[in-house]
Parts: structure tokens; sequence; C-alpha cells
């Protein structure tokens, strides 16, 4: 203990920084838009808030596999962050697949709604595999558009 604690004060003496913790974070959103901006921003935020202790790499397009991949990865430590969509989220547990059903939902509220009430279950399945949801995020409805009115599926 004496060893580590010399060590820890030689260290600060020196003036010497230990190195940035770099969290690599993968995603499927394409180089260059709007979602891959984000995450960018947000490695640029966490950073500075961290006075350039943090830093975040971002692995955009798919560059560390499908999302089944990336949370596998997540797993084994060889990427400690992961954006991923609701269909990524199906490898973890089955309950957001109801938010992938087109017009399940009457409006934004409803689906709020649902989504606070299933919220603690997607948690605690995440923090069964060793997971911790950092945030959540919606982007919103499916839209079907034709050409031509169409009122049944024939």
């Amino acid at each position: 203990m004496l060893s580590t604690s010399v060590a820890l004060v030689l260290a600060v003496l020196s003036g010497a920084a230990p190195e940035p913790l770099v969290l690599k974070l993968g995603t499927l959103a394409p180089a260059g838009s709007a979602w891959h901006d984000a995450l960018r921003d947000l490695a640029r935020r966490w950073e500075e808030a961290s006075g350039g202790r943090v830093r975040v790499k971002v692995y955009p397009g798919g560059t560390q596999g499908s999302e089944g991949d990336m949370l596998r990865k997540l797993g084994i430590g060889q990427l400690q962050a992961a954006a991923v969509t609701n269909v990524g989220l199906h490898d973890l547990v089955t309950e957001p697949q109801a938010f992938s059903v087109p017009l399940l939902f009457r409006d934004d509220d409803e689906a709020a709604c649902t989504f606070r009430r299933v919220r603690p279950r997607l948690d605690e399945a995440a923090r069964a595999r060793g997971l911790e949801v950092v945030q959540w995020t919606r982007i919103g409805q499916a839209s079907f558009f034709c050409a031509r009115p169409v009122r049944t599926p024939a």
C-alpha cells in the first residue's frame, strides 16, 4: 500500500497526468448523418466537461458490426458504449418490439405513457446483461405514404 501511495505522490509532484479514459462507442448511424453529428457533439462535450480526462471515440456506420455484435462487444469490453435502435434492443428483451409496430399507438402521448410503464423492465433487462442505459431517445413514429388512397389491404 505504501509503494502505491508513494507512486501517486511522485506522479503528482512530477506533473504527470494520467492517460485519458477512451470510451469506444459503436453505432449504425452513417458517418456525417445528423445522428453521427449528435454523437460527435456528445463526445466533444464529455471531453470538455472532464477536462480532457474522458474521450469518446465514435465508430459510425456499423464499422463495429450489427447492433447485436455491438451489444456482444459491450459484454466483452471491446466497446464501452453503443447507440442502438429499437431493433437492436430486441437482442436484449422482447418488450421494445411493440414500439416497432406501425400505428399501434394513437399519438405520442400514448406511446410515451406505454414507454414509462415498460422502462423499468427494459432497464432491468439491460442490467441483467451487465449493461446500463445512459439515455433513452425517441425518434418518432413510422408513417406510410402512397400515390393514391388505399382503404383496405386488398
